[in-house]
C-alpha cells in the first residue's frame, strides 16, 4: 500500500508539472529596435578614442545586459558608403538574432556615411507593423542631426499617426543643447525619452538608463492567457501548407491521431503555412500531440511569423517538448506573445532519437476576417514557351545534361539527379520567333543540398548578345505545394533568346532542376534562325591543302587537323601567340566564317582570338576582327560560328589572345570559304639550292667572336648558344671564296631570348679587313614549318669571309641562337 501511494503521488506530481509547463504565462512582448549611427562624424575623437570606438564598446556591453525576455533588432545607417543618404539597412529584424550576434555586428562597424534620421525612423516603423499592441521601442544612438533633407519631427508624427504603439528613445552622443532641442520633438511626440551624453562616461550612463527602462517593461505577466477561438492551422479550417521539406508535412495539421499512429517521418526542417482565404490570423499558443513516449518525437522546435511568403520571419518562441504523454489527450501547449501574421513557419530541429518521426500540430487563435487577403496562388499567364515540345531549343550549355532542364517530363528529370553544375546556357524558341515571358518556375521535389539555389535570367535579340538581366532569384530548399513548382515573377519582356545562369546550389554543385518559362509565342514576329549553315568548305583543313607556315610551337599543327573532335578531346596546349597558314598549292582563298570547337566548359578553352589576312607572308596583315567564344558546348555538334567579312587572301594569321584560365589548352578551328583555283600561286616555302658552306663539315671556321658560345652557332646540332649583342667572323673552306644565296636561322619555338634582328656582312680582305653589308633581317618568334628553319634570301654574293652582327632579341635581356646555316656553293 505504501509503494502504491508513493507511485501515485509521483505520477500526480509529474502530471501537475506537465500541466504547469503547458500553461506557463508568457513574457510581456517587449520589442526593441536599436538604430545606430555610423556616419562619418563618428570618426572624430573623444578622450583619445573615436566616437565610433566608444559607442561600439558601450553598445556591445549594453546589449549583453538586456533582459532575455526582450526581442532585439538592429538597423544601421552610414555604415557602407560615403555620401549616400540611402545607406540604411535593417541588418537584424526584431527577434531574429540574440544580443551576442548583434554585439558582434556592431563591433565590426566602420564610420563612413551620412545621417538620414528621418528616413531611418520611417524604415524602422515598418518593423513594428506585426507587433501592434505590444511594448515597442526604438533606441536611436546618434552624434549628429539630420543631413539628408529629411524631417525627423514629421517622421515621428507619421509614426504616431500609424497607431503602431512605438516610442522612440534618443541617446544624443556629443550633441549640444541646441542640437538636442531639434531632436527632442521626436521623443515627445512618440512618448519616448531623450538622453544626453557629452562624453564616454555620459554615453555609458545614458545606455544604463535605457537598459533600466527596458527591464521595467520586460517583466513576467501574471494575467491568465487570452481566450482563443480554435485551431487556425487546421486543414479543415482553411490553413494551407505553402512549402515543406517533403510531402509528409501535409499531414501535420490534419487527421492528427491517425497521422501519429502511423509514425510518418517528417525529418528535420521547416515549413510555412498560410491561413484561411489568405487572411491574417492572431494567435498566442502552439500545441503538439505526443500520444506516447517515443525516441522519434519532436524535441526542440521554433515558431516564426511573417507578412510575406518569402519572409522575413520573426521568431515568436523556441520550445522544448517533453517525451511523455500529457493527460488526458496527449497535447502539450506552449505560450508566446499574442502575434498577428499572414504566415507561420514551424522549424522542427531534432527529436529524442535519430530523426523526427512526426507529431501532429495545432495553433490556437482566430482568423482576422476583416484583414486584407494575400493570395499565395500563382496562376500561369501563358504557356511554358521553354518546353521542348513547344519548340524551345538549347543553343549552348556547359554540358549535354542541360538539355534535360526543359524536357517534356520535368518531374522525371528532377527525380533523378542529373548534375548540370554551375554555368550558363542559351535557348531560342519555336521557329526562331520571339517570346514574351512573365514568369520563371523551378521544380524542387524536396529538400536536397544539390538543389538549385540562386539563378539569373537574361534576354537578348541576338544569340551573341548583349544580354539584359531580368533579375537574380533564390529558391526555397523545400517542396512548394501542391506540385513542387516554385514561381518567380519576371518583368514582362519580349526577346528571341534567353540565357539562364545557374549560380550555386545548397551544396557543392547543382544537381539538376527542371525549369519553365511562362509566356506566349509571338507567331507574327521576325524569325531569327540560330541554325548556321556553312557557305563553303573548310579551306583551313589539312586534307584540303592548308599548310602551317609558322607558329609558336609544334602543337599548333593540330588546330586544323583532319579530326577536330579528337584534337579537342585531348588537351594540347597551344598557349597564346600567333601562327600563319597558306592554302592549297599557294593559291588564295575567299573566307566568310570561322568556327571553333568547344566540347564543353573548361578553363583552358580558347576565349578571345583574332583573324588577320595578307597576300604576302611578310604582310602587312589586315584584321578581320576579334572574337570571343562561349565557354560552353554549343548544340548540336560543339562548333561555335563567327561571321567574317568576305575576304580573299593568300595567307591567314590566327592570334590566340587568351583562355578562360591560365593558358590556351587547344581548340580545333575551321575557316569556311572556297579555294580560288585560278588565282596566282604564292609559294611560302622557297628553299634555296646549295650546301651549308657555314658547317664545319664543309670547312666553315669561326675565326673570332665575343665569347665561346659563338662556336655552337654553325655546328648544326641546335644547341643553345647565348651569343648576346656582338659580332663574329667566319671563313669558308681553306679561306677560299663561296657563292652565298641565303641565310637560315633555327627557331624551335617562341621564346623572348630568340634572336630577332641581325645583319650579314661579307669581305675578301681578311678577318679584320673591310666588310660590306648584304642585308639586315628579322626573324619570326615562332616555329616555321616543316623543320623550324627560317630562310632569308641574300643578294647573290661571292666572298671569303662572313660577319654575323647580332642586334636584338624578342624582348629578352640577352640574345640566344640555336643554329645558323649559310646556303651557297664553295668556289674551287
Amino acid at each position: 500500500m505504501r509503494n502504491f501511494t508513493i507511485r501515485s503521488a509521483s505520477l500526480l506530481l509529474l502530471s501537475f508539472s506537465l500541466i504547469l509547463i503547458s500553461i506557463v504565462p508568457a513574457s510581456a512582448a517587449t520589442n526593441i529596435l536599436f538604430i545606430v549611427d555610423a556616419s562619418g562624424s563618428m570618426k572624430k575623437k573623444i578622450g583619445g578614442k573615436t566616437r565610433m570606438s566608444v559607442a561600439k564598446d558601450l553598445l556591445g556591453k549594453t546589449l549583453g545586459e538586456m533582459p532575455s525576455k526582450a526581442n532585439l533588432g538592429l538597423l544601421l545607417y552610414g555604415h557602407r558608403r560615403a555620401k549616400d543618404c540611402k545607406d540604411i539597412e535593417l541588418v537584424a529584424p526584431i527577434g531574429s538574432e540574440d544580443a551576442t550576434v548583434l554585439g558582434k555586428t556592431i563591433s565590426g562597424l566602420k564610420a563612413k556615411g551620412e545621417t538620414p534620421i528621418a528616413a531611418a525612423l520611417t524604415k524602422a516603423a515598418k518593423s513594428f507593423k506585426v507587433f501592434k499592441g505590444q511594448d515597442n521601442q526604438i533606441i536611436l544612438v546618434t552624434d549628429g542631426l539630420e543631413e539628408c533633407k529629411g524631417d525627423p519631427c514629421a517622421a515621428a508624427k507619421s509614426l504616431k499617426a500609424s497607431g503602431l504603439d512605438v516610442s522612440v528613445n534618443i541617446v544624443g552622443f556629443t550633441l549640444g543643447k541646441k542640437a538636442a532641442q531639434k531632436l527632442q520633438c521626436v521623443t515627445k511626440i512618440t512618448g519616448g525619452k531623450y538622453y544626453s551624453a557629452s562624453n564616454a562616461a555620459g554615453l555609458a550612463s545614458a545606455l544604463q538608463d535605457v537598459k533600466k527602462g527596458v527591464e521595467k517593461t520586460a517583466i513576467v505577466q501574471t494575467a491568465k492567457p487570452q481566450e482563443f477561438n480554435g485551431d487556425v492551422l487546421a486543414d479543415e479550417n482553411g490553413a494551407k501548407l505553402e512549402y515543406a521539406p517533403s510531402w509528409k508535412w501535409l499531414n501535420l495539421n490534419k487527421n492528427h491521431e491517425a497521422f501519429v499512429k502511423k509514425n510518418r517521418p517528417t525529418y528535420g526542417g521547416e515549413a510555412v503555412w498560410s491561413f484561411k482565404d489568405g487572411k491574417s490570423a492572431t494567435f498566442d499558443r502552439i500545441e503538439m500531440l505526443v500520444p506516447s513516449q517515443n525516441k522519434y518525437n519532436v524535441k526542440e522546435f521554433e515558431v516564426l511569423a511573417g507578412e510575406e511568403l518569402k519572409g522575413p520571419f520573426r521568431s515568436v518562441g523556441k520550445f522544448k517538448a517533453l517525451n511523455v504523454k500529457m493527460r488526458p489527450a496527449g497535447w502539450q501547449g506552449f505560450k508566446f506573445p499574442k502575434t498577428t501574421a499572414y504566415y507561420v513557419k514551424i522549424v522542427l530541429k531534432n527529436s529524442f532519437g535519430s530523426y523526427v518521426g512526426g507529431n501532429a500540430i495545432r495553433i490556437i487563435g482566430k482568423i482576422d476576417k476583416d484583414s486584407e487577403a494575400k493570395s499565395s496562388a500563382k496562376k500561369d499567364e501563358g504557356v511554358d514557351v521553354f518546353a521542348q515540345n513547344n519548340g524551345a531549343k538549347l543553343e549552348y550549355a556547359p554540358n549535354t545534361k542541360w538539355a534535360g532542364i526543359n524536357q517534356e517530363s520535368p518531374e522525371k528529370f528532377a527525380s533523378k539527379r542529373r548534375p548540370t553544375y554551375g554555368g550558363e546556357g542559351v535557348w531560342s524558341f519555336k521557329d526562331g520567333k520571339s517570346v514574351t515571358i512573365n514568369k520563371a518556375k523551378v521544380m524542387v521535389n524536396g529538400r536536397d543540398k544539390y538543389n538549385l539555389r540562386t539563378f539569373e535570367v537574361f534576354t537578348s535579340d541576338e544569340l551573341a548578345g548583349p544580354y539584359k538581366s531580368l533579375g537574380k532569384f533564390t529558391t526555397f530548399n523545400a517542396r512548394v505545394l501542391p506540385d513542387g513548382w516554385q514561381h518567380f515573377p519576371l518583368p514582362k519582356t519580349t526577346a528571341h533568346f534567353v540565357k539562364l545562369k545557374l549560380i550555386n546550389s545548397y551544396g557543392s554543385y547543382v544537381g539538376g532542376n527542371a525549369i519553365q518559362l511562362i509566356g506566349k509565342l509571338n507567331k507574327d514576329s521576325e524569325a531569327k534562325s540560330s541554325a548556321k549553315k556553312d557557305d563553303g568548305i573548310d579551306v583551313f583543313a589539312q586534307n584540303n591543302g592548308a599548310k602551317l607556315v609558322y607558329a609558336p610551337n609544334w602543337k599548333w599543327r593540330g588546330i586544323n587537323q583532319e579530326s577536330p573532335e579528337k584534337f579537342a578531346s585531348k588537351r594540347r596546349p597551344t598557349y597564346g601567340g600567333e601562327g600563319v597558314w597558306s592554302f592549297k598549292d599557294g593559291k588564295s582563298v575567299t573566307i566568310n566564317k570561322a568556327k571553333v570547337m568547344v566540347n564543353g566548359r573548361d578553363k583552358y578553352n580558347l576565349r578571345t582570338f583574332e583573324i588577320l589576312t595578307a597576300d604576302e607572308l611578310a604582310g602587312p596583315y589586315k584584321s578581320l576582327g576579334k572574337f570571343t567564344t562561349f565557354n560552353a558546348r554549343v548544340l548540336p555538334d560543339g562548333w561555335q560560328h563567327f561571321s567574317l567579312p568576305e575576304t580573299t587572301a593568300h595567307f591567314v594569321k590566327l592570334k590566340l589572345l587568351n583562355s578562360y584560365g591560365s593558358y590556351v589548352g587547344g581548340n580545333a578551328i575551321q575557316l569556311i570559304g572556297k579555294l580560288n583555283k585560278d588565282s596566282k600561286a604564292i609559294i611560302s616555302r622557297k628553299r634555296p639550292e646549295g650546301v651549308d658552306v657555314f658547317a664545319p663539315t664543309n670547312g666553315g671556321d669561326l675565326l673570332f667572336s665575343p665569347n665561346d658560345e659563338w662556336v655552337k652557332v654553325n655546328l648544326g646540332n641546335r644547341k643553345r648558344a647565348v651569343v648576346r649583342v656582338g659580332e663574329g667572323v667566319w671563313a669558308f673552306k681553306d679561306e677560299k671564296s663561296a657563292k652565298l644565296k641565303a641565310v637560315q636561322i633555327y627557331i624551335g619555338g617562341a621564346e623572348k631570348y630568340n634572336i630577332k634582328d641581325f645583319e650579314i656582312l661579307v669581305g675578301d680582305e681578311g678577318p679584320t679587313g673591310k666588310f660590306r653589308s648584304v642585308g639586315k633581317f628579322r626573324t619570326q618568334n615562332a616555329v616555321t614549318l616543316p623543320d623550324g628553319w627560317q630562310s632569308f634570301t641574300l643578294p647573290e654574293t661571292t666572298a671569303k669571309y662572313l660577319k654575323l652582327k647580332t642586334i636584338s632579341a624578342h624582348g629578352g635581356s640577352y640574345i640566344a641562337m640555336y643554329g645558323m646555316k649559310v646556303i651557297g656553293e664553295l668556289q674551287k
